[in-house]
């Protein structure tokens, strides 16, 4: 079996009770295998009708901006990494998630910053589109880790091995839960913990449910 679970911060789970943990971050972390799932990367969505008025980054200080509480700094990031002022960074409504956020983006309330991973479907589909080309990377991941006290485990190692095979091939991130449904049968009784702290709540959502 595959179960998953959400917990609010890494401090409350030990490798006892979890196989993985999922977690957003920078490592070396002290005593933990690592795999890159993906980088953390911002960007500009609206819906395509909105998208219309948008023709440069300064056309963003006439638009109202959407904002998710999990993540209170993405306008602020991605205005700077932009060279542009950050002085109406904080201004536009508040949702209390992503989710929230880029629902009210799609139906045209406003224009959000979003993580790339999170709207990849809505991009597909149409529902949203990337209006400037300018994205904001950081340092940061999301990253699937394990206690290196435990790598020698079968289930451990097999499982570690698929997501590498996976990353490595250059999977979507969207489509990832899709792949984790037919992770190998010998590594399918591990037990995922994801962090739903504010720099996690995307590869929660994309991640880790289905």
């Amino acid at each position: 079996d595959l179960e998953i679970m959400s917990i609010a911060s890494t401090s409350e789970i030990k490798f006892e009770q979890c196989d993985f943990l999922v977690q957003f971050g920078t490592p070396p972390w002290p005593d933990l295998d690592e795999s890159l799932l993906f980088q953390d990367e911002l960007m500009v969505v609206c819906n395509p009708r909105l998208a219309k008025t948008l023709k440069k980054p300064q056309d963003l200080a006439r638009q109202t901006l959407l904002h998710s509480s999990f993540r209170p700094d993405n306008w602020r990031q991605w205005l700077e990494s932009a060279g542009l002022s950050t002085a109406a960074a904080g201004k536009g409504p508040k949702f209390p998630n992503a989710l929230l956020a880029s629902e009210a983006a799609v139906s045209g309330a406003g224009v959000a910053v979003m993580q790339r991973a999170y709207v990849l479907n809505d991009l597909a589909s149409g529902r949203l589109v990337e209006p400037l080309q300018h994205r904001a990377r950081s340092a940061n991941g999301y990253y699937m880790t394990s206690a290196k006290r435990r790598s020698r485990e079968r289930k451990i190692r097999d499982f570690s091995r698929w997501i590498r095979s996976l990353v490595e091939s250059e999977a979507s991130p969207a489509l990832i839960p899709l792949a984790l449904i037919t992770a190998p049968q010998r590594a399918r009784s591990v037990r995922i913990s994801v962090e739903s702290s504010a720099g996690v709540l995307a590869a929660t959502s994309r991640l880790c449910t289905w």
